[in-house]
């Protein structure tokens, strides 16, 4: 990953936790500061972030955080995460679907997974970076219960109980952006 894209990384985890609130302007010498990088990178990711939906650029003001772009993202996720697991499960051998299962269990990075297995290097970069972002606010996330159902039905091939697993789990995991964001 470089740097740029672990920058929009974390500054899309601000945006998606709230850190960053909605139409917070984020000054180029500010941001450059805090997160210890050159104006350079920084710049590459405000304009991945703009290019993502959680930012817009106003001419000659700056770039900004856009409203409602954690629900948003977590949207994303669930439909592409929740297309590509469905087409995991249909394709997939029993070896493959626990591989799975176990992965989802160990908290190991099965969305990447996922969306590796599309053989789609657009729609792959897309999921990955859309994965990256949720990933990194998922690990807040104890829903030990929800992670565990949703192994239980990729490891029985279970298409729409794991589509309605994987929807209670980011829901969970929403749950957790939101508890943040009020506290």
């Amino acid at each position: 990953m470089t740097l740029a894209e672990q920058v929009a990384l974390q500054l899309a985890i601000e945006i998606v936790t709230g850190s960053l609130l909605p139409g917070s302007r984020l000054d180029e010498k500010v941001q450059s500061a805090r997160l210890r990088v050159s104006r350079t990178p920084l710049r590459e990711a405000l304009c991945q972030l703009t290019s993502m939906g959680l930012a817009h650029s106003r001419s000659h003001c700056g770039v900004f955080v856009v409203d409602g772009a954690g629900l948003a993202l977590l949207q994303a996720v669930e439909e592409l995460i929740g297309a590509r697991l469905s087409v995991h499960l249909a394709q997939a051998t029993p070896d493959e679907r626990r591989q799975t299962a176990n992965a989802i269990l160990a908290g190991s990075d099965w969305g990447a997974r996922l969306m590796r297995g599309s053989h789609n290097p657009i729609l792959s970069r897309i999921g990955l970076t859309l994965w990256h972002i949720f990933d990194a606010i998922a690990r807040v996330d104890q829903a030990g219960a929800v992670r565990a159902s949703l192994a239980k039905a990729v490891e029985d091939g279970d298409g729409e109980r794991g589509r309605i697993a994987l929807r209670a789990y980011l829901s969970a995991v929403s749950g957790c952006v939101e508890g943040a964001r009020a506290a």
